[in-house]
């Protein structure tokens, strides 16, 4: 029982470091930075994120629908301090009527976020492209 015990505290201080900014890590390394300071830091950062309004999310969506490529969209997604909380990717997944499931992470969600406004506008485009392809072959037949 012991031996499980080690594990499982183990495998938290290796999540609890893993999620520590650069900076704080090396702070922490050296002895500058208690555990206490960095729980206390973390939630105070994670207080001061607001909860995005109906309003907040459309003009988001509607950033990402001009965008050109995933990436642009990725970047967007990415430089919006609010979205750093999962609670409010999942909100703006669910004004999409994208489904989310609680196992999803962050990153996931971004992705589903971005295939589904980029990534069917991008397979359209290029369905569109096919059949004006497809016109003009046809267009030089009947020419000839």
């Amino acid at each position: 029982m012991y031996k499980n015990e080690i594990a499982e505290f183990l495998l938290a201080m290796g999540k609890f470091i893993k999620s520590m900014s650069d900076d704080d890590y090396a702070k922490f390394l050296k002895g500058d930075l208690q555990l206490q300071e960095l729980k206390q830091k973390k939630v105070r950062i994670k207080d001061s994120l607001k909860k995005l309004t109906d309003s907040d999310i459309e003009i988001i969506i509607d950033k990402i629908k001009i965008t050109n490529n995933r990436d642009e969209a990725k970047t967007i997604l990415a430089n919006e301090e609010s979205l750093s909380l999962k609670e409010n990717l999942v909100k703006v997944a669910r004004a999409l009527k994208i489904h989310i499931q609680k196992i999803d992470k962050k990153e996931d969600i971004e992705n589903k976020i971005i295939e589904f406004i980029i990534g069917s506008r991008l397979r359209t485009d290029a369905i569109r492209g096919l059949n004006l392809g497809e016109n003009q072959d046809e267009s030089n037949i009947n020419r000839n």
